[in-house]
């Protein structure tokens, strides 16, 4: 097949290219040409690109527009759910540090032979503080129950003080501390038959409420109960 191209517009490879290869050539539109066959020559191919950039077209404002509604209405959902989300941790990290607390100073009382007591702790190092400030361990060397002269000997074991900001629970049915003996046990001066009390945060739903439980030998349960006092 002979193929009649215009003068100057291609060059001899091109040609050579279509009469090797055996190409059909459609008709021109303007200067470019669409192939039909196995390759396509590397001018055509350029065309082929350079028209496909031109007629790409960008955004348009509605479609603009409903991107940044949809990405609005993401963020007010986002926002309450990730504070929920902090809300929650905080709430776990109370309970866990109190039941850490707890079985820390049964396993000191057991380790130093020796009574030792958990209590709210007061900024002065007394625990006449409130539970929802913090609380602290220490050895309790009078078996008073506080941290007076006679345990102010050596330091606290540990304390635990709340963040300013953090989420505070509601301490109900709370002893005026706990003590555990060097037995491990419970001291039962102010819990006969065990302790029971709970935490409850705020805006509560569904059971999120904790109750612990200590048992005279010592022992302790969390377990989970029904908010008293709603969202």
């Amino acid at each position: 097949m002979c193929v009649q191209l215009p003068s100057g517009v291609f060059g001899v490879d091109d040609i050579v290219g279509f009469i090797t290869f055996r190409r059909t050539v459609v008709p021109f539109v303007g200067q470019m040409g669409q192939l039909i066959g196995t390759a396509t020559p590397a001018f055509v191919r350029f065309a082929i690109q350079m028209h496909k950039m031109k007629s790409t077209q960008g955004f348009t404002l509605i479609e603009v527009m409903t991107a940044l509604v949809v990405g609005l209405i993401m963020l007010l959902v986002g926002i309450p759910a990730y504070n929920a989300l902090m809300a929650s941790n905080q709430v776990t990290a109370h309970v866990n540090d109190f039941a850490g607390a707890i079985q820390l100073a049964r396993s000191e009382a057991v380790k130093r032979g020796g009574a030792v007591t958990i209590c709210p702790q007061a900024a002065n190092g007394s625990c006449s503080g409130a539970w929802a400030n913090g609380w602290m361990v220490f050895p309790d060397r009078d078996g008073a129950g506080v941290r007076d002269m006679n345990d102010r000997a050596e330091d606290p074991v540990r304390v635990w003080q709340v963040a300013a900001g953090d989420v505070t629970p509601t301490f109900t049915n709370m002893p005026a501390y706990i003590r555990f003996l060097a037995s491990g046990e419970l001291d039962t001066t102010n819990a006969a038959g065990g302790m029971t009390f709970s935490f409850e945060f705020p805006h509560c739903e569904g059971n999120q409420v904790r109750q612990f439980a200590i048992s005279t030998t010592g022992q302790m349960t969390v377990t989970k109960t029904s908010c008293t006092s709603g969202s």
